[in-house]
């Protein structure tokens, strides 16, 4: 039980290191589908241009880095930004223009970033880059019989080797950047502008040249409506003020105090009934045999009179 705990503890461990940012850590870039100093031909369509990078040992937050693409004739491109984490994943950046309006020539791609509270990063990645693709004919006659047997490359060996990017200045790509941004929010506020109304038409009349004339030419009317404000100053007089002395004694007149009187109505009514009763009286009559027994036995025998 110890020992799982302690396993719990160390993974908790390594799990809040991972989660702090490294205040020392370098963000390092690499070029996927562009290195540095690479000969590519580009393929003339009407797709816009991409790039791939991937990143190692950069702080996981939420900066990302900004991309910018420069052309032969030096014009800059803002193209999208990517994520840095995590390592090693490949990242796609388009930027705005199409594969068929590149510029053969030596390109330039900056990659800088903040890495969230590490070391911020700049990279640069030079290429050289065609229009279009190379073309390429072939005979099937004259294909080579190695060509079409089995490759026998091994499984684990990747089709390009990867290269780090070339470290640059980190004021001197912002600078770059920032410019770019400049640049971009200009030409979207001259967008913006309504395009220049037509002039007015110019009138050429042809005449002889006479000796002495006077040509004159009435225009339309011109009507101008113009605003004034008037002032207007108005003197009111206050009546007199009037002014009283001494003492108010005020007079409350109470209403006349009402009272109620709530009394009720009552009718008596007498009613006579006959109650008629029936009574029996029953009488022991005790034969004097039976009384004259009872004394001589010393009984006592009583008559219910009292």
């Amino acid at each position: 039980m110890a020992s799982v705990r302690l396993i719990h503890l160390v993974a908790a461990a390594v799990f809040l290191v991972l989660s702090v940012a490294d205040p020392n850590s370098v963000c390092y870039s690499y070029g996927v589908d562009f290195v540095d100093e690479g000969d590519y031909f580009i393929n003339n369509s009407n797709e816009s241009f991409t790039c791939v990078s991937t990143f190692q040992g950069c702080n996981k937050g939420p900066d990302p880095a900004e991309i910018l693409f420069v052309d032969p004739n030096n014009e800059e491109y803002l193209c999208s930004e990517v994520q840095t984490t995590p390592a090693d994943t490949p990242m796609l950046s388009t930027c705005p223009f199409t594969k068929n309006e590149m510029i053969s020539g030596h390109n330039m791609i900056l990659v800088i970033g903040n890495n969230d509270d590490g070391e911020p990063f700049a990279w640069q990645r030079g290429q050289y880059t065609i229009s279009q693709d190379k073309p390429c004919w072939y005979s099937p006659t004259l294909v080579h019989p190695a060509a079409l047997g089995a490759p026998t490359a091994s499984p684990n060996q990747h089709r390009y080797m990867r290269k780090s990017d070339r470290a640059v200045s980190v004021a001197y790509a912002r600078a770059r950047i920032e410019a770019a941004k400049v640049r971009r929010d200009q030409k979207t506020k001259a967008a913006q502008f309504d395009k220049r109304a037509p002039d007015a038409p110019t009138i050429t009349v042809n005449a002889t040249i006479p000796v002495n004339a006077t040509s004159t030419i009435t225009g339309s009317p011109i009507t101008t409506t113009e605003s004034t404000a008037i002032s207007t100053t108005a003197t009111i007089t206050l009546p007199p003020l009037t002014v009283y002395s001494g003492r108010y004694t005020p007079v409350t007149t109470l209403p006349t105090p009402t009272k109620t009187r709530l009394s009720f109505a009552h009718t008596t009514t007498t009613t006579t009934k006959t109650v008629r009763a029936t009574f029996t009286k029953t009488i022991l009559v005790t034969p004097a045999a039976s009384l004259k027994g009872c004394r001589k036995q010393g009984g006592h025998y009583w008559d219910g009179r009292g």
